[in-house]
């Protein structure tokens, strides 16, 4: 498990370190550095798998960052970026430096690399929409960055035989992966079932959802974005749940929820996190934290969780962190953390 990391003229950091956890929840305003430490995590993690002396920064994680050049802070203290991640007893650091190849291109170096292998899978904010059809997946697991190909992993992983973690098990005591799935998108949008069907000549994969008031299945077109939006997630965090030293980053878990759905979600995140898979969650939603709190006091697990939360002050990107106490109350709330509600009732209520 990554235990800190730390970021040196990187982006909007000239020299800044963060605390993580078991589930580390990424808060703060917009354009607060929250998606920086987020793509920093993913371009360590794509050196690190690589080990090329170049890489091209479009092929990180489908990023999409501009040149390389751009990635420099702007108050910069060198040439190069450097992103260390810290691990129990260890650290691992990955340096890189703008190439004259290319403008997209970074020299890259590595220094006291980990022995253990970790697995990062990351499902980005622009989750693909609702569709009449998805392609069938290349491999048994891949998900897709924009979570594209979650119906025929779900299949792959029926046809594999492929368990969920017992604390995944439903109602019923089954560990089988669709039912699984099935279960948690009942728990986040309400009664439902999945029907998928894959066409491996033409590649395509057919989803269709039925619900109480339809007497069959329908395409995702006909649903709110909220469920092809939060399915992804559900099979990202249940395969997860069936691998060692897994770490799940998801970008914005509350996108088309109701904040019913968004309380699940994070309840259902925190679980997976009791599995031993490293959560890492950027949101702007207070009902994502709060479920996530309720599902680890309710587990004894409060202890798992930090908040990082990200302000600018005086031009300057800060990160403040917050723990739970044992009951799931944050140890301190910090000015601009989820307090709108607040500012807008005293608002109202004002002459």
């Amino acid at each position: 498990m990554i235990e800190r990391l730390r970021l040196r003229n990187f982006k909007c950091f000239n020299c800044e370190e963060f605390i993580f956890n078991n589930l580390t929840i990424l808060a703060g305003a917009n354009a607060s550095g929250k998606s920086s430490v987020i793509q920093a995590l993913l371009y360590y993690a794509h050196s690190i798998a690589h080990q090329k002396e170049n890489i091209d920064i479009r092929d990180v994680f489908e990023l999409d960052l501009g040149v390389a050049k751009s990635l420099l802070s702007h108050n910069q203290t060198g040439t190069d970026i450097e992103i260390e991640a810290f691990f129990e007893n260890k650290s691992s650091i990955v340096r890189l430096k703008p190439s004259e190849e290319s403008p997209y291109s970074m020299r890259c170096e590595r220094s006291a690399v980990q022995s253990e292998k970790f697995e990062f899978r990351y499902l980005k904010a622009e989750r693909i929409g609702s569709r009449t059809s998805t392609s069938v997946s290349g491999s048994i697991d891949n998900i897709g960055y924009s979570g594209e190909f979650a119906p025929s992993v779900i299949e792959n992983a029926e046809k594999n035989g492929i368990s969920v973690h017992e604390k995944f098990a439903t109602n019923t005591g089954s560990r089988k992966f669709p039912s699984a799935v099935e279960a948690w998108m009942r728990a986040i949008v309400g009664n439902m079932t999945i029907e998928i069907k894959i066409d491996y000549q033409t590649g395509n994969t057919d989803t269709k959802f039925k619900n109480d008031i339809t007497d069959f299945g329908v395409v995702p077109t006909l649903t709110g974005f909220g469920i092809s939006y939060v399915m992804p997630i559900v099979v990202a965090g249940l395969l997860c749940s069936t691998r060692d030293n897994s770490i799940l980053i998801v970008e914005n878990p509350e996108a088309h929820l109701h904040p019913k759905a968004q309380s699940q979600i994070g309840k259902f995140l925190a679980l997976v996190a009791e599995c031993g898979v490293q959560v890492i969650i950027e949101t702007h939603s207070e009902h994502i934290i709060d479920g996530a709190r309720i599902q680890l006091k309710k587990d004894n697990e409060t202890d798992k969780m930090t908040i990082n939360f990200f302000s600018s002050m005086k031009k300057k990107i800060e990160a403040e962190t917050i723990c739970l106490s044992q009951n799931g109350e944050l140890e301190h709330w910090p000015t601009g953390f989820f307090d709108q509600k607040r500012n807008d009732l005293r608002a109202l209520l004002s002459k």
